[in-house]
């Protein structure tokens, strides 16, 4: 344990947080940049990040072309400033994107606070049409956006989209995992999935073992799930039956 005073030394917030000069770390990156064989850019959003841009251009001066990059994104932002990031794609020999999309529309926008799916659904097309193999669709499932999964996966297989991974089911915080919904709702949902994909599947087995037989949610979970909601909306001045409608007849049963 140290001090205030050797804390504000060395530059350390009072939550433990040690801070790095931005400018520090980026003239160190950038300086060993030959010497890097693989990139990993995730969010937030790498593509709002200037120092992502600045790599990729140092990539494209020394022409390291070979380089292997994933991205992880929220694909709300293909260009920065002037340039635009498939400049530098058609070049890159070894790149990939995961694409972190949860729901379509609405939904989506009220999932991921801030999400202008207009903009998402541009980018879709343009991924679509240029680098169809390049990317794969990942889901975060949760219980504001499993009720959409389906109409997500219309979605994507009307656009053509081959990779679509939606096993990552959110555990933490409690409050937000499948189980808080009712129960007689989370069979109708594994019904309905049932007639959309391979029961005898590994994603359908998955799923139905997620919601019916994980039952990790607590009286307080579920209470703790609509506090938040409502404070969520209070905040932001949305309404979760306006996006998620399906909470306007489950609503008074999650208890």
């Amino acid at each position: 344990m140290i001090g205030a005073e050797e804390a504000k030394e060395q530059n350390i917030k009072s939550n433990g947080v040690i801070e790095i000069v931005n400018s520090d770390l980026e003239n160190y990156v950038m300086n060993n940049i030959p010497n890097i064989k693989s990139f990993y850019f995730a969010g937030g959003e790498p593509l709002m990040n200037p120092v992502h841009w600045n790599m990729l251009a140092e990539l494209d001066r020394l022409s390291l072309y070979d380089r292997r990059i994933d991205y992880n994104t929220n694909l709300s932002k293909l260009d920065y400033k002037g340039k635009h990031v498939f400049d530098y794609w058609d070049k890159l020999q070894n790149w990939r994107v995961g694409a972190s999309i949860d729901a379509i529309g609405n939904r989506a926008e009220y999932v991921r606070y801030g999400t202008d799916w207009n903009n998402i659904d541009q980018n879709l097309i343009q991924m679509q049409k240029y680098y169809p193999t390049n990317y794969a669709i990942t889901s975060c499932v949760s219980a504001i956006n499993v009720a959409g999964l389906i109409e997500l996966m219309d979605d994507l297989d009307r656009r053509g989209v081959t990779e679509h991974k939606w096993s990552n089911f959110v555990y933490m915080p409690n409050y937000l995992h499948v189980s808080i919904l009712p129960r007689y709702y989370r069979e109708q949902l594994v019904t309905t999935m049932a007639d959309r994909i391979d029961i005898n599947s590994t994603g359908f087995k998955f799923f139905k073992n997620q919601l019916l037989n994980n039952e990790k949610a607590t009286s307080k979970d579920k209470q703790d799930f609509k506090t938040y909601i409502q404070r969520k909306d209070s905040v932001r001045g949305t309404n979760i039956f306006d996006s998620c409608p399906e909470f306007i007849n489950i609503w008074d049963d999650i208890t």
